[in-house]
């Protein structure tokens, strides 16, 4: 089971195919650690040599289905609410009732898309020499990251979470 994750109504969990990977060739400095800021916000001038982007598959937990971007378009067509320029469709409310009873569906904060995905969600990972952080979206409203520094050669998980927010 997805730590954090608890089953509603819904009978699948639903997880993006890909995680998308940064990997920085630098050393930070965690002391500078802020709560309110995540990482690598500070990290932005950085060279092309300096980092490097890639993505993962993670592996389906019991009862999971990926969610990719051409399943996400079939999915808001058929409930509808997709921002169409600047109008927004109506909502088909009998299959928003239908396709609730399968996976979790989540209007998104700013109108105009849905949120087809369990939460929270991996939503990317970043990975510098001497840290890793997972950057989460624990609702579909709300996110933070998860640090893990690296302190006598392990990385070691830092008990708050940093880079938190709310939409």
């Amino acid at each position: 089971m997805l730590e954090g994750y608890r089953f509603d109504k819904e009978k699948y969990i639903v997880i993006p195919q890909y995680i998308k990977i940064e990997r920085y060739y630098v050393d930070v400095d965690t002391s500078v650690y802020n709560p309110r800021y995540g990482f690598p916000y500070h990290y932005s001038d950085l060279k092309v040599n300096e980092y490097r982007i890639d993505s993962i598959i993670p592996n389906l937990p019991y009862q999971g289905l990926y969610m990719t971007s051409e399943i996400n378009k079939i999915l808001s067509s058929f409930v509808g609410d997709l921002r169409q320029g600047d109008k927004t469709e109506e909502i088909n409310k009998p299959n928003l009732k239908r396709l609730r009873k399968y996976i979790p569906v989540e209007y998104g904060h700013w109108g105009g898309y849905l949120w087809f995905t369990s939460f929270p969600l991996i939503t990317k990972i970043c990975q510098a020499n001497n840290l890793f952080v997972i950057k989460r979206r624990t609702r579909w409203y709300s996110g933070d990251e998860i640090w893990f520094i690296k302190e006598a050669g392990e990385f070691v998980r830092r008990k708050e979470a940093a880079g938190k927010w709310i939409e």
